[in-house]
């Protein structure tokens, strides 16, 4: 036993001797590296023709290529790689163009560089459209070989491309997310170490390694490229006018023992395209047509608008724009990071009395607005002197998530001059989030005092389509009774309002929403939803980051059923549950109902809705874990809410409470918010009393089917000898009771015919009712009750009889039938 005990361990030590034998030594890139024949250009001196070509070429489509016009160098030894985008409006012109849109600039080594340590310092070119790329390139007949480091991919700075090719089908890219937006204006070295043997390249930025590939490294010796381009689609869309990459210096240090191909030299370019002359180093301005001197479409505003460019109205009688009282002109600001800390400046000028604001609107790459801020200008400021130009400057921090930003002027009391806008970066402040619950926050908010502006923002803005006008500030109140009431109007309405981007008011609703982000808790309202089909009533949290969409919603009127809720939570815009709950009731019974929801991630992540004080659902998966605000809201979707065959109505809230869980963790989302003081109404209104039948005092006929030779004109309804009017009133059930109210004059009677609707609008019966004891000359005012049939979800309301004239027409819920 002793002896095979011995053998056993004798054996072992061969094994882990055998083992450590073969493990392979680490790979040492450093010691390939020839010192003593390292290439390297700090541009102190120009761009030196011996080394470098201009490129001035074009691949792919739907850009201008590169052009030398774009290449210029600084005094203190920077290349300057200028780039336009599609708001450009100045002479150049690009490669088969008439224009200078889309163009770029690439600087060229003349040698061909074998396997080495490729190295830039520079500043990448800051907005999405255009990637900024260094490379190597090599083309035989069909062999393409190619090493590239390309930044702006996938409409995302946090993202970068490695790829290499030895030909345009045999490749190997990798996709790298990186800790930190590209385009914060820092300097950075981006390199590549190429090898041939062992076939290996690693990327580097900041010596820190980004991808290693193994697989189609090339062979072949080929030149050296920095530039930017315009690819087609995969890096944005350029909305932007001209702004820079910024090159510091070029290093190339050979490899030692890598075997490869060597390749012709490129030829100079032609005299003419190197810069002769040193340039002012230029500082970007991310406003496009800042100083309004050209007319290149970067400002954008309603087709109806009166804004205008004007010739003498700028400072120092240069060109300037004027936004009328009430009207808007806007751009849109992309390639934005939440680690960035940015600065606003404009100036302004505007009449005594008179006031306008700089409206910034910070949005994800796409869906809904995340945050806002304002620069208002009104005579009560400091440097106010009436019609002369006065400047401010804002300085703030991006709101977690954003990617864009729409700058807009705005008219507010007054027109408003504007001229000399600036934004850009200004440094990269601060560190990342996450924290667990505080202590116990108690909110109960009621509007008795108004809409309070250090709580709630009011919304102006769009979503889900342009089939609607979204919601505006101007449809949200508060009633004399201390209640916030938001204005609906449907495709009937007729008023001054419009929506946005739109030049009327139909389909557009109103919100409010809290200025604090709140973590789980108990979310609760006490409302009369708004009860007309064709828009819904929502209450929910809403936040965005970096594509996490933290939300959970009460929706109501869902598949034009009143007695149905959604019930939704949402982890991204793809990732959500949606629960359709039966409710008892029909909820549009202009009744107060009590709505709340709590919202659990401790022990384990739930969300309970309760209706009216009953647990409705218990939702236990894709549980957000990102603080959220709290919206309350009317608006318009696309079809599942039916056709808003209406004229106005209302949602009316009485109080919204929060109540924190102070023990359940959770990730803190992006958090406060401004709205223009214009936006939150000054004085309560009495409460409207709603109509069913649009346009009662019969001052418009929309809404209503004339027959015959029945007119609606100077506020009343005549019916001739054999016409009549007929008006479809929709989101009814057989539970509640109409009263229905009129004027008529006529010397014999009228008859108003009302016809009741099933679901699918078929007729289940009808009947007339009388109105009887006219006088010809003098209106007749009549009630009546309607009674709807069982199975009614809608009634046609004819108005009929002969030579009838009607005039104020109204129809209400009296109360719900028990």
């Amino acid at each position: 036993m002793k002896k095979i005990s011995l053998i056993m361990i004798f054996l072992l030590s061969i094994l882990l001797v055998s083992c450590v034998e073969k493990e392979e030594p680490k790979f040492d890139p450093d010691k390939y590296l020839d010192l003593e024949n390292i290439v390297f250009d700090d541009f102190d001196n120009g761009i030196d023709p011996n080394m470098w070509v201009i490129g001035n070429s074009k691949w792919g489509v739907g850009n201008g290529g590169v052009i030398y016009e774009n290449v210029h160098y600084t005094n203190d030894g920077i290349v300057v790689l200028q780039t336009n985008g599609d708001l450009y409006d100045g002479p150049l012109r690009g490669i088969g163009n008439n224009h200078g849109r889309r163009t770029g600039a690439m600087i060229t080594t003349r040698e061909a560089l074998g396997p080495g340590r490729f190295e830039v310092r520079m500043r990448i070119m800051p907005r999405f459209g255009s990637t900024t790329a260094m490379w190597t390139y090599y083309y035989d007949n069909g062999m393409n070989h190619e090493i590239d480091i390309e930044s702006n991919v996938e409409n995302d700075f946090r993202k970068v491309w490695t790829t290499n090719w030895i030909s345009l089908t045999e490749y190997s890219t990798v996709s790298n997310t990186l800790d930190f937006a590209q385009n914060d204006f820092e300097w950075r070295t981006y390199r590549f170490d190429w090898f041939t043997d062992p076939k290996r390249i690693d990327y580097y930025i900041d010596d820190v390694l980004v991808s290693s590939q193994s697989s189609y490294v090339p062979d072949h010796a080929g030149e050296f490229n920095i530039g930017n381009w315009f690819p087609d689609a995969w890096a944005g869309v350029p909305d932007f006018e001209t702004d820079y990459t910024y090159v510091d210096w070029f290093k190339y240090t050979p490899f030692k023992e890598q075997p490869y191909t060597p390749t012709p030299a490129n030829n100079q370019s032609p005299s003419n395209f190197y810069p002769s002359e040193a340039i002012e180093h230029p500082i970007a301005n991310l406003i496009s047509n800042a100083g309004f001197e050209t007319d290149a479409p970067a400002w954008r505003y309603p087709v109806t608008s009166g804004v205008e460019l004007l010739e003498g109205e700028g400072l120092n009688g240069s060109r300037g724009i004027f936004v009328p009282q009430n009207d808007i002109a806007y751009q849109f600001v992309t390639g934005l990071d939440e680690t960035f800390e940015m600065t606003f400046s404009a100036h302004a000028k505007l009449p005594l009395n008179g006031s306008g604001y700089v409206l910034l609107e910070f949005y994800p790459a796409e869906t809904q607005k995340i945050d806002q801020y304002m620069i208002e200008f009104n005579s009560s400021d400091e440097d106010f002197i009436a019609d002369t130009f006065y400047g401010k400057e804002f300085t703030f921090n991006v709101p977690l998530g954003t990617k864009r930003v729409e700058v807009s002027l705005i008219g507010g009391d007054s027109g408003i001059y504007f001229d000399d806008l600036f934004f850009n970066l200004t440094k990269k402040p601060r560190p990342e989030i996450v924290e667990e619950g505080d202590d116990v926050q108690r909110l109960n908010i009621d509007f008795k005092n108004g809409i309070d502006s250090n709580v709630w923002a009011v919304a102006n803005q769009r979503w889900g389509g342009t089939h609607h006008g979204g919601v505006i500030f101007q449809n949200v109140h508060y009633t004399e009774e201390g209640n916030l009431l938001i204005q609906a109007n449907g495709d009937y309405y007729e008023g001054p309002l419009k929506g946005v981007e739109q030049n009327n008011g139909k389909r557009t609703g109103g919100a409010i929403y809290t200025k604090e982000a709140f973590g789980p808790g108990s979310f609760e309202v006490k409302a009369k939803i708004m009860p007309r089909f064709g828009a819904t009533t929502a209450f929910w949290t809403f936040n965005y980051l970096d594509g996490i969409n933290s939300e959970i919603d009460f929706e109501f009127n869902v598949g034009n059923d009143f007695s149905t809720v959604w019930l939704t939570n949402w982890l991204t815009e793809t990732n959500y549950n949606n629960h359709t709950h039966q409710m008892d009731s029909f909820h549009n019974d202009g009744n107060w109902h009590i709505y709340r929801f709590e919202w659990h991630t401790l022990p384990t992540p739930h969300i309970k809705y309760f209706i009216d004080g009953k647990l409705a659902y218990t939702e236990h998966t894709k549980v957000p874990t990102m603080s959220a605000r709290y919206w309350i809201g009317v608006w318009f979707p696309n079809n599942w809410a039916g056709d808003p065959n209406f004229e106005t109505d209302y949602l009316e809230v009485e109080y919204f409470k929060y109540e924190s869980f102070p023990d359940h963790p959770y990730v803190v989302g992006p958090t406060g918010a401004s709205s223009p003081t214009a936006f939150y109404p000054t004085a309560p209104i009495k409460k409207p009393v709603s109509n069913l039948l649009p346009h009662g005092d019969l001052d418009y006929e929309t809404g209503y089917m004339l027959t015959g030779d029945a007119v609606i004109s100077n506020g009343e309804l005549k019916t001739g000898l054999l016409g009549s009017a007929e008006s479809l009133i929709t989101g009814l059930n057989d539970a509640f009771e109409l009263t229905l109210k009129l004027k008529a004059k006529a010397s014999n009677n009228a008859v108003v015919r009302i016809e009741y609707l099933d679901k699918d609008l078929n007729v289940i019966s009808g009947e007339d009712i009388i109105v009887s004891n006219l006088n010809a000359n003098t209106f007749t005012n009549f009630t009546s009750v309607i009674n709807l049939v069982e199975g009614t979800r809608a009634i046609n309301v004819i108005f009929e009889g002969t030579n009838i004239t009607y005039d104020d027409l109204f129809i209400n819920l009296t109360h719900k039938v028990n």
